[in-house]
């Protein structure tokens, strides 16, 4: 038997991430306050790195024109947002790039700070622990995790099998739920935690969440061939649970303010497009220290130390300034892009992707979801979730296409102008919108409808 044992040389590419790439990706994601807050951190752990003292002054002052509550939580919404949440692998493997973004806790603590307080006394390898760190880094403010396990096996050099099991053990931390990538997951998740993960419970949340919802206990129980009784059990049950495990781990109690990163200001010719100065801390270097390294009077092992901090130190105000000019970059194409709505209003919305920005701006698709990942945008027309500009659409007659934002607008209008004694249906609206070159079925007007929490025509009508 001859055994062949020619030796091939092949090259390759990997994207490899290094700590310091990591820490760069994390500062983008960092919204203006949780940035604020890591510089201070670590300023106070590194000797090099100078803040200026007055890092907070103003911004009590800024609270009464920029905040904005955030509201209390909503069952319903939750359900809405099903499509949001669900970065599966299936969809991985196909076109990522067109994504849209419609789609209990302690408030002196971030999420990704309890998360890695809970794994510094697991057994994970250092390996283990570089990538748990990547996926905690990576988690929205509500828990989920955006990125599907071959992206994080793409970016690491990894297999997806180490992230999984990874992954899996990120699954088991508190709050319960956290790290899911759809909403169907996050219950699960919690129902396995709590022991009450039932062959007929994971039917209906795998099959029939929407309509649960709904309160559709006939339609499921007549699905899946289980009692209706039952049925309202699983519902009671999954109502208790918390689909947003991350967002409730600021105090619920408190009002929540957000300062805006970016500002956006009318001006004669178009619109000037600004970053808040909150999230552009003044970050420099101790020249007391740096000095030190001119002299000789410290010894080697103290002139190491200073010169391992002084890079560090760089390293870290390179990326601040990094984020500077990609959140400006981003937020001028998306203005550019959005500008009729800024002139005219939400009518006017345009569908949006992440995959259109980022050939605007030369950047890759996951960079952009990172750089509007939790910032909010001031405009003359209100505060912004800068997510809120990436929506998906429908075709018109002339061949553009309208924002589903924009087509509820017109719903809404018409159904405030209807005749209370005979409102209209979802087939009139469907015609009205059509009749506006908006080509829409029934069907969809009635789901934009209910999304928005309206009564059908029948529940409306005057008696």
């Amino acid at each position: 038997m001859r055994v062949n044992m020619d030796v091939e040389l092949k090259q390759t590419q990997k994207v490899i991430m290094t700590p310091q790439l990591q820490q760069g990706l994390g500062i983008l994601q960092l919204p203006a306050v949780e940035l604020n807050k890591y510089l201070r951190e670590q300023a106070e752990i590194n000797p090099l790195l100078e803040l200026e003292d007055n890092i907070d002054e103003g911004i009590e002052e800024s609270l009464p024109d920029y905040a904005v509550e955030d509201p209390p939580p909503d069952w319903t919404e939750y359900f809405a947002d099903e499509d949001y949440y669900d970065y599966d692998d299936a969809k991985a493997s196909g076109d990522k790039s067109s994504l849209y973004y419609e789609n209990i806790g302690d408030d002196t603590k971030s999420l990704q700070q309890h998360l890695l307080e809970q794994l510094v006394p697991s057994n994970l390898s250092e390996t283990d622990m570089r990538i748990a760190r990547y996926i905690i880094e990576s988690l929205d403010d509500n828990g989920y995790i955006n990125l599907s396990k071959y992206e994080i096996a793409e970016l690491l050099g990894i297999d997806r099998q180490t992230v999984s099991r990874v992954l899996s053990v990120i699954q088991q931390l508190d709050p319960p739920g956290v790290g899911a990538r759809s909403l169907r997951e996050c219950l699960l998740i919690q129902l396995r935690q709590k022991g009450l993960l039932e062959d007929d419970v994971q039917s209906v949340i795998l099959g029939a969440l929407r309509e649960l919802a709904e309160n559709k206990f006939a339609y499921i129980s007549r699905q899946f061939g289980i009692p209706i009784q039952r049925i309202q059990e699983i519902s009671e049950m999954v109502k208790q649970l918390d689909p947003k495990p991350g967002r409730w781990f600021f105090n619920g109690n408190a009002t929540r303010y957000i300062i805006p990163d970016i500002l956006v200001s009318k001006k004669q010719d178009g619109y000037n497009i600004t970053l808040h100065p909150y999230s552009m801390p003044n970050v420099e270097i101790n020249q007391f220290y740096k000095r030190l390294l001119d002299t000789d009077e410290v010894d080697d092992a103290v002139a190491a130390y200073i010169s391992q901090k002084l890079e560090e130190a760089l390293w870290l105000i390179k990326c601040v300034e990094q984020r500077k000019i990609t959140l400006q970059k981003v937020a001028s194409a998306i203005v550019e892009q959005q500008q009729e709505f800024f002139d005219n209003g939400i009518k006017f919305l345009k569908p949006l992707t992440l995959k259109d920005i980022a050939a605007m701006v030369d950047m890759h698709e996951s960079t952009v979801s990172r750089a509007v990942s939790g910032k909010y945008m001031q405009t003359p027309r209100g505060m912004f979730d800068m997510k809120y500009f990436f929506a998906s659409g429908i075709s018109k007659s002339d061949g553009s296409s309208i924002a589903a934002a924009a087509i509820k607008e017109f719903i809404q209008e018409f159904i405030d102008g209807e005749d209370s004694n005979k409102p209209l249906s979802d087939n009139a609206i469907a015609l009205m919108l059509n009749e506006k070159g908006i080509k829409i079925s029934r069907r969809t007007v009635a789901k934009y409808r209910e999304e928005m929490q309206l009564p059908s025509s029948d529940k409306r009508r005057k008696l």
